[in-house]
């Protein structure tokens, strides 16, 4: 599906820029040298003073009914207003839309224009430096996605990268906004999107990196969502990704669908990496509501490529699920079926990627390859060589990979039992798969779900060629034989499937057997000490 900037022309975006700027506080001393700061070496027309006035002290002393002779203690309050205003003047220099008013981060915000905030989860750079620092959030209006408003966005990063001395390296983060104008996003569009998440979490996680993976800002779909957590409870073992891309595709409604996607302890939609709790609020009737799907979980940047390509990938996926035909959907999703196995952070990763190679969206279809497919193929062009190997890493004991069948614990089986029940196994898995590939086991064009089941049938019946009227009755008997020559192909293909889907659900368990036995051998005292 060509991913053309010109046919996004009815979805909107927005942004959030979070950073950390620089300033020196003391108004009575130089700026410190170069060589003091190896790291933040300011230019010479960057802004490094936001000094507040007399009058400054005084606006913000009446303003918040504070006595004079505090203001010693209320300097970095002020600097920060400052900072505030220095930002949105040298917008305005350069023609953009800005807001008039100072606000504070929990103020409702004008989707007109371009406002900055203080966002006080924002840390201090990691490395040693003799500067302060304000913690600022950049948000931007909500823009029509096209050329013009992208280059706007790509302006206000090379603005700040010139004007102030800005940081990015500690708990910032990038939030790009997505919306579908005044339609917003049906139930199935959400059944979608989720579906898609939990398909294709790795292969986004390894463009946004390791230190956003699961962060408390932007929690991971398959690690904490209350659905994961809730089949762990059941089962004690993780969904498969086969599984959980037909569960969101189940949920019955949008409500639903964020509730099983929402972080389970917490019971909440905000910190999700990508976040429908606007579209849930809007539903609601809550006031305010912003009806956008929020995608969280990019690193904080003011790279004006790598911001505008972040809006374009995420703009394209919501473009992606929300319109491209069913039956692509379906054929991407069913991707899912490949993942034979993914990162545990159990300590026995290694092993594992040892035996059975790299997991799949560090080898044979990556988020490059997800993007081409997609007809992304900027996206899958600037990810091509910016991408990341992330790690799991757990410091209490993760739950095990998927469900192990009962026939796989039983140590008296004979080979050929096993090889047998294998099969059958893999033919279980492949008819899961074809349940997503048919458009007719699947949810359709309605967000309602009771019709599912009235709408499933009647299109099986129309690709199964029962279109003809009774003047065709004569050739009835053809129909017939054709329908049992492609069930009898379908089915020798499932069979195909199966026996390859046992051959290396053996080869799996082989070195997941393997890899166990070796870690016991390594932590068995005993066989250290002999």
């Amino acid at each position: 599906m060509p991913s053309n900037i010109m046919e996004h022309q009815t979805l909107t975006f927005g942004v959030e820029l979070e950073m950390a700027i620089t300033y020196w506080p003391h108004a009575d001393q130089p700026l410190p040298s170069p060589t003091s700061s190896s790291t933040f070496s300011p230019t010479s027309i960057q802004k490094l003073r936001f000094d507040p006035t007399d009058a400054d002290h005084a606006s913000y002393e009446s303003a918040n009914r504070i006595k004079p002779g505090q203001r010693r203690n209320n300097y970095g309050k002020v600097a920060t207003i400052n900072c505030k205003k220095a930002i949105m003047e040298r917008l305005a220099q350069a023609g953009l839309p800005v807001g008039t008013k100072i606000k504070d981060e929990t103020a409702p915000g004008d989707y007109s224009v371009w406002e900055v905030v203080e966002d006080v989860s924002i840390g201090k750079p990691r490395t040693k430096n003799p500067y302060k620092w304000f913690q600022i959030e950049m948000r931007s209006p909500a823009y029509m996605f096209n050329p013009k408003n992208i280059a706007a966005v790509e302006k206000v990063c090379n603005l700040m990268k010139k004007t102030f001395l800005v940081d990015t390296s500690n708990d910032c983060g990038l939030h790009v906004h997505v919306g579908r104008e005044e339609r917003g996003f049906d139930d199935q569009h959400i059944r979608n999107l989720y579906s898609w998440v939990w398909a294709f979490e790795p292969q986004m996680t390894s463009i946004c990196g390791q230190h956003r993976f699961n962060s408390i800002y932007c929690f991971s779909t398959r690690e904490r969502s209350r659905y994961a957590q809730k089949y762990l409870q059941k089962y004690g073992c993780r969904p498969s990704p086969i599984t959980g891309v037909l569960h969101f595709q189940e949920d019955e409604d949008l409500d639903w669908t964020a509730y099983q996607a929402g972080e389970y302890k917490e019971n909440q939609l905000k910190y999700n990496a990508v976040n429908v709790k606007g579209l849930v609020e809007g539903a609601r009737g809550t006031r305010g509501a912003k009806p956008t799907i929020e995608w969280r979980q990019h690193e904080g940047t003011i790279d004006a490529e790598r911001v505008t390509i972040w809006v374009e990938t995420v703009v394209g996926i919501v473009n992606f699920v929300c319109h491209a035909p069913k039956q692509d959907l379906l054929s991407l999703l069913s991707m899912a079926a490949n993942e034979h196995w993914e990162k545990l952070g159990d300590g026995k990763d290694k092993k594992r990627e040892r035996k059975m190679g790299a997991i799949i969206a560090e080898s044979s279809f990556k988020a490059t390859d997800l993007f081409a497919w997609m007809g992304l193929t900027k996206s899958a062009d600037f990810y091509r060589d910016d991408t990341y190997i992330v790690d799991k890493f757990y410091t209490t004991e993760p739950y095990k990979q998927w469900i192990t069948w009962d026939y796989e614990k039983d140590t008296t089986m004979s080979k050929d039992e096993r090889e047998s029940l294998h099969v059958r196994r893999g033919l279980f898995d492949c008819l899961r798969k074809m349940k997503l590939d048919e458009s007719s086991d699947i949810k359709g064009e309605s967000s309602s779900p009771s019709k599912s089941s009235e709408s499933s049938g009647g299109e099986f019946e129309e690709s199964s060629g029962n279109g003809h009227s009774s003047d065709d009755g004569d050739d009835s008997g053809d129909d017939v034989d054709a329908e049992r020559k492609a069930e009898e192909k379908r089915i020798s293909q499932v069979e195909r499937e199966a026996r390859l889907a046992a051959k290396r659900e053996a080869k799996h368990k082989e070195a997941e057997e393997e890899a166990e036995s070796q870690t016991e051998d390594d932590e068995d005292p005993e066989d250290a000490t002999a």
